[in-house]
């Protein structure tokens, strides 16, 4: 479980970004309210800062007291507090490389305390140099080792009480992005530095967990500046890191110190010894990468002699080394807790700092994780765990700054303590009507540029949004339309406060050469947010590729026939009426229906227009050969009307979940996903399809191969119950491709070099993708090569319609090809057999997102 849900710490910073880009989007002017506040501090409380010898603060120090499991941390600043405490006591102020303090009170300071703590005092072993010989840290880390899996389990169940605080950061903003000025952000940012505070937030929760499979998370209190209704995004199950396991992900596998593979990522030098408060001899190891681009950590990390557990941690790793050319580097800090009675290491504190940059945005931030009040021996009447990891208390969000001021282990910086107060006040100034409204009397101006690019009326008060598609920028060229531009009007209705919606949308489509409208209506309504449940009617006309999965993009095939003179996009004209419904049935189990009637008929082309090669014409359309004893078979499609009922049921075994206030986050399982589908045409009258079809597939989008990368796969199989009258657009289609460019996300679904309608058929068949991505570490062994940041892919695709008829593709490729953060295509060389026989080979040339 560990390995899988390490994504989900992206996912998190991703949706931080999000409504950072909100913000920029939608608080562009506004003004800053500044209230002025006072600290209180009760009558028993220490606080203090903790210093080095030069008077810089010793962020995430920890402080203890001495005969109990109490205790506090130090914020980004070195300052502490501890309240409510007996005296006389012992504190103990400890930070990782440096000499810990202890010092005894008999009663509350009548001010802040400095303590100063020296760098740690190392000695350094006496060594004999020969030219063969090894650091002495090689030999430590492979004791490590041998205990690795034993302190992993050691405390494999347990619960705690988890304070965490997340903070993000605007480092340099621009003035203007994307010709928008984006001003102070609504007070968020100090004009003159450029930098503010996108998020803060503080949660309490209680943590149970039982070996590597359960795990649950329970918030009840959660603190937003700037968002009294808001839930924490701070879960430890969204950033559980641990050095005990060989790999941590983070965009891909990350070799740890002590993984069985280590000495071929890591150089390791033993710095020097120092005792621990207890007298316990630690090993200081300083742990270096052998290549920038190797999957692995740089740091310190201290390794205890004899019982070789870790005693704490201090370990980075960078962005181009995961893969996630959008991060500068993660650091990761660990405080362990080890208890020699029972023989067990309790991590006591998880620190990781971020810095990363989108586009002209530079942003950094820190999560912090702080464990107390551990059970290693919990009696649960009734086991917490279930498929819910995360969950959040009804009133989590309900408790006042009196209540955090008393709970609070960490003290608010002078910084958080101002953001809270500006957000809170910002906020009732952004919620206000006559804010919003003046935003919407400044970004409903229509200008020039709406022309090209479609307008957007809104209502931010009352969550309402009139979108209007430009015609200009959608026109497509085919040679049955001609040149058809295309336009959209979407009314949308946002419940803010359920996460849900409703929307009306009406399309027009024209074509200067066959001179027909296509107009349709649809409204939909997205009605719980949480089991993902929505409906949707619409009715209209439509001009629709033969293979409803269009695998011909509209876009590239204007391209082509423009400029190649060769068009592979092949339509019918279908009038419609047809209604759908999707939603979770119980966690795990989804389900799509829907339900059509349709009137279809065949087009003709309309037009030869081309840039190029005028005297030439386009092929007919629609005739291809397909899978056939005859030579030249054309797919049936004469005027018929459809009347087709469809089910498709989704199961995916061992789904687990995250609950949030308003919906879930799923992680999906080390099952794979099984999709079923049943279709079933009704003939309502003689001459209409009639026809059962079903299929069943089986998907895996990530098979986590370690160091190798990880693979995906889907496999289906399936084909007609009957066939009594099966028209072209129902055909079982092996979705081909005859260009050089295709989408790399279709690519479990998509052949890449298969004629367009070469082999469809109404016959049972069997169909096999599969890809395995080796995340790097094939190429970031080879000098130069590695530079690139290249990912090599292996793809294979295979489908069989029996003994005699089978077809099959192989390919080698080059993905994330590009420049910094922009990695987006992909390069592969691609060889196509049928029935043994070499048939094509080429470059296939796609992008990673489709545009």
């Amino acid at each position: 479980m560990i390995y899988r849900i390490k994504d989900e710490y992206i996912i998190m910073t991703y949706f931080v970004i999000y409504k950072m880009i909100r913000h920029i989007l939608y608080w562009k002017i506004g003004s800053v309210v500044v209230l002025l506040f006072c600290t209180i501090i009760s009558y028993s409380q220490i606080s203090g800062k903790v210093l080095d010898t030069d008077d810089m603060p010793l962020p995430y120090a920890t402080i203890s007291i001495e005969g109990t499991s109490l205790g506090t941390t130090t914020n980004i600043d070195g300052e502490f507090f501890l309240k409510e405490l007996s005296y006389p006591c012992i504190l103990a102020f400890h930070y990782v490389g440096y000499e810990s303090s202890f010092i005894e009170f008999n009663q509350s300071p009548d001010e802040p305390i400095h303590i100063i703590l020296k760098s740690e005092n190392v000695t350094i072993p006496e060594l004999t140099i020969t030219a063969d010989s090894e650091d002495p840290a090689y030999q430590i880390i492979r004791n490590a080792r041998t205990k690795r899996d034993y302190y992993k389990n050691s405390n494999g169940k347990y619960q705690a009480d988890l304070y965490i605080k997340g903070l993000v950061k605007f480092q340099d903003a621009p003035e203007s992005f994307m010709g928008q000025e984006i001003g102070d952000m609504g007070g968020m940012l100090d004009d003159s530095t450029r930098q503010g505070i996108v998020y803060l937030s503080e949660s309490r929760s209680k943590l149970y967990v039982e070996g590597d499979d359960n795990l649950k998370e329970v918030m009840y209190a959660s603190k937003v500046a700037g968002d009294d209704q808001g839930v924490s995004f701070n879960q430890y199950s969204n950033a559980r890191f641990s050095f005990y396991e060989q790999f941590n992900r983070f965009g891909r596998s990350l070799v740890t110190p002590l993984a069985d593979a280590s000495f071929n990522h890591y150089r390791f030098k033993l710095e020097g010894t120092i005792f621990d408060p207890n007298g316990k001899l630690i090993n200081k190891i300083s742990v270096s990468q052998k290549s920038e681009e190797s999957p692995s950590f740089f740091g310190t990390i201290y390794i205890a002699e004899d019982d070789w557990y870790i005693h704490s941690a201090d370990l980075s790793f960078t962005g181009k080394a995961a893969r996630q050319e959008v991060f500068d580097t993660i650091r990761v800090r660990h405080v362990y807790d080890y208890d020699p009675d029972q023989d067990k290491v309790l991590l006591k504190q998880q620190v990781m700092d971020f810095q990363m940059g989108i586009f002209a945005f530079k942003l950094g931030g820190t999560f912090s994780y702080f464990f107390s009040e551990y059970n290693t021996d919990p009696q649960w009447t009734e086991s917490p765990f279930s498929k819910e990891l995360f969950t959040t208390e009804d009133e989590a969000n309900k408790n006042d700054s009196e209540y955090w001021n008393d709970i609070r282990p960490v003290p608010l910086t002078q910084e958080e303590e101002k953001d809270y107060v500006k957000k809170d006040s910002l906020k009732v100034l952004w919620e206000s009507k006559d804010y919003l409204d003046s935003l919407d009397r400044e970004s409903n101006r229509f200008r020039l540029g709406n022309v090209f690019f479609g307008y957007t009326k809104s209502n931010r008060y009352k969550h309402r949004y009139l979108n209007f598609k430009s015609p200009i920028t959608s026109f497509q060229f085919n040679p049955i339309e001609g040149f058809a531009p295309n336009t959209r009007l979407r009314l949308t209705q946002w419940d803010e406060d359920e996460f849900e919606y409703k929307r009306l949308s009406l399309t027009l489509r024209y074509g200067f050469s066959d001179q027909e409208f296509k107009p349709s209506i649809q409204y939909s309504q997205y009605y719980d947010s949480k089991m993902q449940r929505y409906f949707s009617f619409a009715l209209g006309r439509r001009y629709r590729q033969v293979d409803h999965f269009d695998p011909m993009r509209e876009l590239i095939n204007t391209y082509t026939t423009l400029f190649y003179h060769n068009n592979y996009m092949y339509l019918y004209d279908e009038r419609y009426a047809e209604g759908w419904w999707s939603g979770e049935l119980v966690n795990g189990w989804k389900t799509w229906l829907t339900l059509g009637y349709y009137d279809r008929a065949p087009l003709q082309n309309q037009s030869d227009f081309s840039f190029f090669n005028r005297d030439s014409e386009y092929v007919p359309n629609f005739r291809r050969s397909i899978y056939s004893q005859q030579d030249d078979f054309a797919l049936p499609l004469p005027e018929h009307e459809a009347f087709i009922a469809r089910i498709q049921l989704r199961w995916r075994p061992g789904q687990k979940f995250l609950s949030y206030a308003r919906f879930r986050d799923r992680i999906q399982s080390s099952w794979p996903t099984i999709v079923f589908e049943y279709k079933k045409a009704i003939p309502l009258k003689e001459g209409s399809s009639s026809f059962d079809f079903f299929s069943v597939r089986v998907i895996d989008q990530r098979v986590p191969l370690n160091l190798w990368g990880y693979g995906k796969y889907r496999l289906e199989f399936g084909g007609f119950l009957n066939h009594d009258r099966v028209f072209a657009p129902d055909y079982k289609h092996f979705h081909g491709n005859e260009t050089s460019w295709a989408s790399a996300n279709r690519y479990l679904y998509q052949f890449k070099m298969l004629p367009y309608y070469g082999y469809s058929h109404t016959k049972y068949y069997g169909e096999l993708f599969y890809e395995h991505h080796i995340d790097g570490h094939l190429l970031d062994k080879i000098p130069l090569i590695k530079k690139l940041r290249w990912k090599t892919v292996l793809g294979l695709s295979s489908y069989t319609l029996g003994r005699d008829d089978t077809y099959l593709e192989g390919s080698l490729g080059f993905e994330d090809i590009g420049w910094n953060t922009f990695r987006f295509l992909r390069l592969d060389y691609v060889w196509s057999f049928r029935n043994q026989g070499l048939v094509d080979h080429g470059i296939m040339i796609s992008t990673t997102q489709d545009f």
